[in-house]
């Protein structure tokens, strides 16, 4: 199992930014039928960064699950729109779990905290 993320600063009105991070969020669950989350980062990352995470099997899972969004007119809206709270660019990770939760795959209850070593 592989943990990608993508993660970014946010500016702007914090509800506004934040509320835009959940309904990309949100569209890209709908559009992939991957569950993913939405994390406010914390501890060591600059004030308002966000991540998106979802689990994969490999980076051919990955490319399968969310290449259509390059053409999904919706995300691209979204895209446009976030315009306006991105603070520098967007940093992409992909990480292989070495120990973690056995039910990896599935999205953790609100309010769970994470770390990554």
């Amino acid at each position: 199992m592989h943990l990608f993320t993508r993660m970014g600063q946010l500016g702007g009105r914090e509800g506004d930014a934040m509320g835009w991070a959940c309904e990309v969020g949100a569209h890209v669950a709908t559009a992939s039928g991957r569950p993913l989350t939405v994390w406010a980062a914390q501890f060591g990352h600059p004030v308002g960064t966000v991540v998106w995470s979802v689990w994969v099997e490999s980076l051919a899972d990955l490319d399968a699950a969310f290449s259509g969004l390059a053409n999904d007119r919706k995300y691209l809206t979204l895209v446009d729109k976030g315009q306006a709270f991105v603070q520098a660019p967007f940093v992409d990770s992909f990480r292989q779990v070495v120990h973690g939760p056995a039910e990896a795959g599935t999205p953790p209850a609100v309010g769970s905290m994470t770390t990554v070593t």
